[in-house]
């Protein structure tokens, strides 16, 4: 199990863009068939996913544009991102509870030895 505060970012987002399930999605289809009709109802989906479309294309300009005007670097931003997640309270607290791990003693590579090195412990 991850330390807590490692999870990603989309583990908690499930779904798309509306979050929505079979049940809504028919519901949305019957209501478009009964308020186009099925003669118009191919045009209005195509209309609708191509205007989503564009503002998909929209956002994603204007993000680069403002991480671009701010002087954002995609590295720097993800290391700023891990430190934040660093100071998650429970990240926190189970650093503080855990004990550190042992490190592990050093073998030596010499034939005829008994792989430890007394040295190292």
């Amino acid at each position: 199990m991850p330390p807590p505060g490692d999870e990603p970012v989309s583990a908690s987002y499930s779904g798309g863009v509306f979050n929505i399930g079979f049940g809504e999605v028919l519901l949305i289809a019957v209501l478009g068939l009964l308020v186009f009709g099925p003669d118009k109802l191919p045009d209005a989906v195509r209309r609708g996913s191509r205007a989503l479309r564009q503002v998909r294309q929209m956002a994603a300009e204007t993000r680069r544009q403002v991480s671009d005007a701010a002087g954002l670097d995609d590295a720097e931003t993800a290391r700023v991102v891990s430190d934040l997640r660093d100071l998650h309270p429970k990240r926190i607290a189970a650093s503080v509870l855990d004990p550190a791990p042992q490190p592990e003693p050093q073998r030596s590579d010499r034939p005829g030895s008994t792989g430890i090195d007394p040295g190292a412990m």
